[in-house]
């Protein structure tokens, strides 16, 4: 395997590993570690320099910035979290100018599947019994249902997710 194939395969790992560090620590915690996005940025500069053409990067940097500037409203509305914003706008400078707009659909759709689902555990959750409700996943999602919190990184990290095989299969 060339060098640059070698290091196409690492930026890649690194990007997926990233979502599903953030996904599994949002759904724990409720909080993102900055190094996450921190990482996302920097290695987005030489994917870019791989994959992405010069007159495109302005591009991914202006889809960084619309949702930077979207999602900071969200943070002072109290709608979501300081982590949200930062690992949201870093998946989006990687998302670029073509898979952006699907990559905010499919976010919001899937945090609202998430937003019912504990809905409906906070409604029916007790009706599990308490044999399911001390495994891992259940007793969270229970917690997360009583404290009216919703792990939005979840939805954000699997938007993410399901369009790398995009991203990644045409980076420009």
């Amino acid at each position: 395997m060339n060098p640059t194939a070698a290091l196409d395969i690492a930026l890649q790992l690194i990007f997926l590993i990233c979502l599903c560090f953030a996904i599994i620590t949002d759904f724990k915690t409720l909080l993102i570690p900055n190094w996450i996005s921190l990482a996302l940025l920097a290695a987005f500069v030489p994917f870019a320099i791989l994959h992405v053409p010069l007159e495109v990067v302005g591009g991914h940097l202006l889809a960084m910035g619309v949702v930077l500037a979207l999602s900071v409203s969200f943070f002072v509305a109290g709608w979501m979290g300081g982590g949200d914003v930062k690992f949201m706008s870093a998946i989006a400078l990687w998302m670029g100018p073509d898979h952006v707009a699907p990559f905010t659909v499919l976010m919001a759709f899937l945090g609202a599947a998430i937003a019912i689902g504990l809905m409906g555990m906070a409604k029916y959750g007790p009706l599990l019994g308490p044999r399911l409700l001390d495994r891992p996943v259940p007793k969270r999602l229970a917690e997360l249902a009583s404290s009216r919190q919703c792990p939005y990184g979840v939805a954000i990290g699997v938007a993410g997710l399901l369009l790398s095989f995009d991203v990644f299969a045409s980076p420009a």
